[in-house]
C-alpha cells in the first residue's frame, strides 16, 4: 500500500522539520525496497528511482530512472518515459556502458516520435559520439541509421552508408534489416527505384533468416510497390499480396 499527504502543505513543513534528515530516511527507505523486492526490482523501479534520487545517491538513482523510462517507452507512455529518461540522464556518470547508450537512444527515438526533430538530432548525434568513445558499432549504427531518416538527402544517404560499414548481418540483424529498410523508403522518395528494390530484398533475405512474419511482410509491401514502378510485377498480383 502506498500512502499520501492531503495536502502538499503538509509533505513540504515535514521536510523543513527534517532537514537533511530526509535525505537519509529517503535512503533507508530504498534499500529496504531494495532488499525487500530483491526478485522485483524493475517492477518496482519508478519508487526506487524516487527514493534515491531524494537521497541524492546518483548511479542507483540513474540506473532505476533508465529502467522505469524504458518500461514507459515499452508502453508507449511517451511524456512519463521523457521525464525518466532526462531523469537518468542528469544523474549519469557511468558512461561506459551499454545502459548509457540505450538512453541516449531512447531520447532521441522520444524526440523523433514527438516530432521535435532537432532535439532528437542532438540526442542520435551524443549517441554515436558516445558510440564511437566506446568502440560500440551496433548503437552508432543503429543512431546513425535513425539520424538518417531525419537528414537532407545528402546527409542521409552518408549516414546510412556509414551505418551499413558499422554493422554486421549475422551479429545485428535487426539494425542490418532496419537500416536496409529505411535506405530503400529513402530511395524509393528520390524515385530511385532498382536502388531501392536491392535494399528491401537485403532487408528482406534477413528477415526470412530471423523468421520475423511480421516486420517481413512490411518490407515486402514496400518492395512490390517499388518493382511496380519498375514494371516488375502484375498490378493485380501485387494488390492480392497486399491484401
Amino acid at each position: 500500500n502506498i500512502f499520501e499527504f492531503q495536502h502538499p502543505l503538509f509533505l513540504k513543513v515535514i521536510y523543513q522539520l527534517l532537514g537533511r534528515q530526509a535525505r537519509h530516511i529517503h535512503e533507508k527507505i530504498a534499500q529496504i525496497l531494495e532488499e525487500t523486492f530483491v526478485e522485483q526490482l524493475e517492477e518496482h523501479s519508478e519508487m526506487l528511482a524516487y527514493h534515491f534520487t531524494k537521497a541524492y545517491q546518483a548511479d542507483k538513482a540513474a540506473h532505476y530512472a533508465f529502467l522505469t523510462g524504458k518500461q514507459y517507452l515499452k508502453t508507449g507512455q511517451i511524456l512519463s518515459a521523457k521525464h525518466w529518461l532526462e531523469q537518468a540522464n542528469s544523474f549519469w556518470t557511468q558512461f561506459k556502458t551499454e545502459s548509457y547508450l540505450e538512453m541516449l537512444k531512447m531520447l532521441g527515438d522520444i524526440y523523433s516520435l514527438t516530432d521535435q526533430l532537432p532535439k532528437a538530432r542532438k540526442w542520435y548525434q551524443k549517441c554515436i559520439e558516445a558510440a564511437q568513445k566506446n568502440n560500440q558499432k551496433s548503437f552508432q549504427a543503429a543512431a546513425l541509421c535513425e539520424l538518417g531518416a531525419l537528414s537532407t538527402k545528402q546527409d542521409a544517404s552518408k549516414y546510412y552508408e556509414t551505418a551499413l560499414q558499422l554493422v554486421d548481418a549475422a551479429e545485428n540483424p535487426e539494425i542490418f534489416i532496419q537500416i536496409h529498410k529505411n535506405y530503400g523508403i529513402y530511395h524509393g522518395a528520390l524515385g530511385e527505384h532498382i536502388a531501392s528494390v536491392n535494399h528491401f530484398e537485403k532487408a528482406l533475405q534477413q528477415c526470412h533468416s530471423q523468421t520475423n512474419p511480421l516486420l517481413a511482410a512490411d518490407i515486402y509491401a514496400s518492395l512490390s510497390h517499388e518493382k511496380l514502378k519498375l514494371g516488375l510485377v502484375d498490378i493485380a498480383q501485387t494488390l492480392a499480396l497486399r491484401a
